[in-house]
């Protein structure tokens, strides 16, 4: 329901709004993104020191850790704040030939600033939640307030004439009452969490290894922001706000699944760090042959359905006029593909405490810019789409597994890529077949209705073929299949 609603208060707010200010909403928020970076490193690592304190129900060592995660976030937010004060000077020369009134800008900013800090101060503790496994407390309660505040935000901007000043008002408004929801949650699933004031010098100093953790991940963290923040900014620097709306619809799509699919695949990273920290390492790498190969089933059939729908789907709900070249739609899927399997070997690198390859992420985020500028300079649209393909296809395609295997089960990468190799042959082969008799097959979309229908027909098909071939020829989607079915009938027997 909330994506369905997403892409429809997406085109109210076109209509209503126009491209040059949804184009500013997402380049301002790109631009705070970078102010985030101070927070880089925290929330995994602590995360990471949680899981052995969670497994041991060691209540005193849980409120110990957060009480230094309430104080990092703390010190974090003020220096948020302090740079987007500084950073607010400038937003004039940045904007000055947008033609969008400051007014607008400076709102847009400051509502955009104060509901990121409102994450650092009242909803730190929402990492012991990720860590515990209840993620899915965080996301239904998140899921809540946005539809709430969706529908708001519509009947402001089509019944009121100043509906965009109130539209950002609803906006921070509801992020207080989720945080507020939230907290009320936590309380209720961790009652004794009270977090008092304590010396944190002394805290710090007991787990000085935390400190060392975010030293390393903040890298990490840097460049998987330069990733997804800079290429909305180098968008409007080499063309203009319209086009940034054009690229960010797009983007939206995939991030609105991506973001679900993630949601539902990374609520194994905690039960990942348990696994690694019983030290069994045979059945941790038969569960990450499971989970890879899950990914990949997964990854491949949503690229195969947005390379087939997402054209017809923006055509439909904006109009032919905000359909981009089929090169940059290539390009997104790519590193949409990439993001949606490379969760399964970053648990286990997170799971292991392994990010102290400070250096490739520094020269992954390097790569990037430097290829978003240069092919940002020369094709546009294009370029700026070629720099994460370009910079994750090195590190996180071939560094990252050789790192986890080396480092983390200590055998040879040759034993990732004959498994990865093997899933992405047979359904890389499915993937090309099933595009070819699409191509052949002649079916006219006009309508939600009908792009509904062979949207269905298009998921079955491919997810159904997919299974089988995959249940076949791959051991880790048998392994999986019967651990699923092993957990019905345990349910079953039960009942």
């Amino acid at each position: 329901m909330t994506i369905c609603l997403t892409f429809f208060s997406r085109k109210i707010f076109i209509d209503y709004l126009g491209n040059d200010l949804i184009g500013l909403n997402s380049t301002l928020q790109n631009i705070l993104g970078f102010l985030n970076l101070a927070e880089s490193g925290i929330a995994i690592s602590i995360s990471y020191a949680l899981y052995q304190p969670l497994f041991n129900s060691d209540k005193q060592q849980i409120k110990e850790i957060v009480s230094i995660l309430k104080s990092l976030y703390g010190k974090v937010g003020y220096i948020i704040l302090g740079g987007a004060v500084v950073l607010s000077f400038f937003l004039p020369v940045i904007f000055g030939n947008t033609g969008v009134n400051l007014i607008f800008i400076y709102s847009a900013f400051f509502v955009f600033l104060l509901s990121s800090l409102i994450g650092y101060f009242l909803n730190y503790r929402q990492i012991l939640m990720r860590a515990n496994q209840q993620e899915y407390v965080i996301i239904t309660t998140f899921k809540l307030c946005t539809i709430i505040k969706i529908i708001c935000q519509i009947i402001a901007l089509t019944q009121f004439e100043s509906g965009y000043f109130i539209w950002l008002f609803i906006e921070l408004s509801f992020n207080l009452i989720y945080s507020y929801i939230l907290n009320i949650r936590i309380n209720t699933y961790f009652p004794w969490l009270k977090v008092e004031k304590s010396d944190i010098r002394l805290l710090r100093q007991k787990y000085s290894f935390i400190v060392k953790k975010i030293k390393q991940v903040f890298f990490h963290q840097a460049a998987g922001f330069i990733l997804l923040q800079t290429t909305a900014l180098f968008v409007f620097i080499f063309t203009d706000l319209s086009t940034v709306t054009k690229y960010t619809n797009y983007t939206l799509i995939t991030v609105q699944i991506t973001t679900l699919l993630s949601a539902l695949m990374n609520s194994t990273f905690a039960s990942v760090g348990n696994l690694v920290a019983e030290g069994k390492n045979n059945h941790a790498l038969k569960v990450f042959g499971e989970l890879i190969t899950l990914r990949f089933y997964i990854a491949f059939l949503t690229i195969f359905c947005l390379y087939n729908l997402i054209e017809p789907f923006i055509s439909i709900w904006l109009g032919n006029e905000f359909i981009l070249d089929r090169t940059i739609l290539i390009l997104i899927l790519i590193s949409t593909f990439i993001t949606l399997v490379r969760g399964c070997v970053d648990s286990f690198i997170s799971a292991h405490g392994l990010f102290h390859d400070v250096w490739a992420t520094c020269t992954e985020a390097a790569i990037n810019i430097i290829v978003c500028i240069i092919a940002g300079y020369y094709w546009g649209l294009k370029g700026v789409a070629l720099g994460p393909v370009v910079c994750t296809g090195i590190f996180v395609v071939f560094w990252k597994p050789y790192f986890l295997f080396r480092n983390g089960f200590k055998l040879s990468v040759f034993v990732y890529w004959k498994i990865v190799l093997r899933i992405c042959i047979v359904n890389g082969f499915i993937f090309i077949i099933c595009c070819y008799f699409i191509q052949k097959w002649s079916f006219e979309i006009k309508s939600f209705f009908h792009f509904f229908k062979f949207s269905v027909l298009l998921f079955a098909s491919y997810a159904t073929i997919s299974f089988i071939a995959s249940s076949i020829a791959i051991k880790g989607m048998r392994d999986f299949f019967m651990r699923v079915m092993n957990m019905f009938e345990k349910r079953i027997t039960h009942e």
